[in-house]
């Protein structure tokens, strides 16, 4: 994948700024085979593995995924849930640690259930959907 530290194209971090509580989080936008990372934070490997799942789900209509993505909230936590399913696999792939590997996957389930997607599901839920899904 490509990283970029442009804003992604067709005003979607606008969109999502419109759309959801990004205050206080560092977002990254996924067009087609892009990152775009405006606030250039550090991208880990295991988030590259969960904006790569978003890379395969645009296919090749990333204006109409993004478009359901923005409207429908089911279709978002579908979405959102496919990719931290990755994003989990990859990380216990490398994090041996049981303790520290529980902790990313509490993290993940506060990113899935929190604001910055609107408040989809509830931190156990999420958790569970994530850990039963890998």
């Amino acid at each position: 994948m490509k990283i970029s530290f442009d804003n992604p194209p067709h005003n979607i971090r606008e969109l999502c700024e419109g759309a959801f509580d990004l205050s206080g989080a560092v977002p990254v936008f996924t067009f087609k085979d892009t990152i775009h990372n405006p606030h250039q934070a550090v991208i880990s490997d295991h988030l590259v593995a969960h904006e790569a799942v978003h890379t395969k789900q645009q296919g090749e209509e990333p204006v109409k995924w993004w478009w359901n993505y923005l409207q429908d909230p089911e279709f978002r936590f579908a979405q959102e849930l496919e990719a931290y399913r990755a994003q989990y696999a990859f990380a216990k792939g490398q994090i041996k640690d049981k303790n520290r590997l529980n902790k990313f996957l509490w993290s993940l389930a506060g990113d899935l259930s929190g604001s910055l997607y609107g408040g989809l599901s509830t931190h156990t839920e999420a958790l569970r959907k994530i850990k039963d899904g890998v």
